[in-house]
C-alpha cells in the first residue's frame, strides 16, 4: 500500500499538473492511466535518486522506502496551490485522481468553502482557520519526523543531495 501511495505521490513532488478534475468521478480509463503515468515517472524518479544519492543497491533498499515516506508526507501537506497559480475548488493532476485528499487538503477546502457563502459567520471562518493549522502544525511535525528518520540513514553527502533537492529541510 506504501509502495502504491508513495507512486502517485512522487509525480505530484515534481509538480506535473493536469486538466482540472472535474465534479463527477473519474472514468475507470482515466484512473488507469493516472496509475500508468506515475508509476512510470515514479520509477524513474527512483532511479534519479539513487544516482544523485550514489546509493549502491543495497543501501538504496533501506533509503527508497524513507524516501517515499517524506515525498508523502511532503505531498500530503501541500494545499492544492502554489501562490503565483489560482486556487480551485479540488486538487488537480494525476494524483487527486486517484489518491484521496489529506487532512491539510480537506481543511483547506472546507475554509474556501465557508468563504464561499455569503452567511458565513466570523465563528465558522475561525474555526476553520484553526482546524486547517491544527491539520498543517500535524502534518509539519509527522514530516519532520519522517525526515530525521530519513537523515539517520545518510551521509552527511546524501543529506546535502536531498536538501538541494528539496527533500530535506
Amino acid at each position: 500500500m506504501l509502495r502504491q501511495v508513495c507512486l502517485y505521490l512522487s509525480i505530484a513532488a515534481a509538480g506535473m499538473a493536469a486538466a482540472p478534475r472535474a465534479q463527477s468521478q473519474p472514468s475507470p480509463e482515466d484512473v488507469a492511466k493516472a496509475q500508468q503515468d506515475i508509476a512510470h515517472y515514479q520509477q524513474g524518479r527512483m532511479e534519479r535518486l539513487k544516482v544523485a544519492l550514489e546509493s549502491p543497491d543495497p543501501e538504496f533498499k533501506i533509503l527508497q522506502p524513507k524516501l517515499l515516506r517524506v515525498m508523502i508526507l511532503q505531498y500530503q501537506q501541500s494545499i492544492g496551490f502554489t501562490g503565483i497559480a489560482r486556487r480551485t475548488r479540488t486538487l488537480t493532476g494525476p494524483v487527486a485522481l486517484v489518491l484521496p485528499p489529506s487532512e491539510v487538503q480537506k481543511a483547506r477546502m472546507e475554509l474556501d468553502d465557508a468563504l464561499q457563502k455569503d452567511d458565513v459567520t466570523t465563528g465558522e471562518i475561525v474555526e476553520k482557520i484553526k482546524a486547517f493549522r491544527a491539520a498543517k502544525a500535524s502534518a509539519r511535525a509527522e514530516l519532520l519526523q519522517a525526515q530525521a528518520d530519513l537523515r539517520d540513514f545518510l551521509t552527511l553527502r546524501q543529506e546535502a543531495t536531498l536538501v538541494g533537492m528539496g527533500l530535506l529541510d
